[in-house]
């Protein structure tokens, strides 16, 4: 054991020393502005201080504006402000003219009416045929389960069921596939 005390290390490993960087402390980082007496007893430490640093934000205030005003001259070089405000009349027209299609007025109404009775003037018309397919194809679709019809659709023979009807367009199934059909196309039905 009094080998292992005496004895050297076979090499050494030289590291330079490195010191490391001063860090602030928090305190010297971080200031607050202290509470002005009503006396003449503040530090006047702390006062240097915080001039110090009022003059580093003004020397920044400064620097930020002298770069504002030089942005700003380069823009009224390139008309960029001619620009802005070209596009600001053009988005204002756009604007009044979509309030100007916006706004209900008195002919929508009146347009409006003369739809409906066009659409009544229509249903007057249906010939009794038509009257009579309707009432038949409204007890079709109230069966449960949906018999064969056969019907000729566009000068062809039709063999199909009808599934559904919604005012003039009734939906029928033919084979595997369902159609759309209109009630006028139609013609010659019969219930099989």
């Amino acid at each position: 054991m009094s080998d292992e005390k005496d004895s050297k290390p076979l090499f050494y490993i030289v590291q330079p020393k490195i010191t490391e960087p001063e860090r602030p402390e928090m305190q010297e980082v971080y200031r607050t502005k202290t509470k002005k007496k009503k006396g003449n007893d503040h530090n006047k430490g702390s006062e240097e201080v915080l001039t110090a640093e009022n003059e580093e934000e003004h020397t920044k205030k400064e620097a930020e504006e002298a770069k504002e005003a030089k942005l700003d001259q380069i823009k009224r070089e390139f008309g960029v402000y001619d620009a802005l405000g070209e596009i600001k009349t053009e988005l204002d027209s756009i604007q009044k003219i979509k309030n100007n299609l916006h706004e209900p007025e008195g002919n929508v109404r009146v347009i409006s009416g003369a739809n409906q009775e066009n659409q009544v003037q229509e249903q007057q018309k249906d010939s009794p045929e038509v009257k009579k397919m309707r009432s038949v194809l409204t007890d079709l679709i109230k069966k449960d389960p949906k018999p064969f019809c056969e019907a000729s659709i566009g000068g062809q023979t039709v063999r199909f069921q009808v599934i559904s009807k919604r005012n003039d367009i009734i939906k029928i199934k033919v084979g595997s596939h369902i159609q759309s059909i209109p009630l006028h196309d139609l013609s010659d039905l019969t219930i099989l």
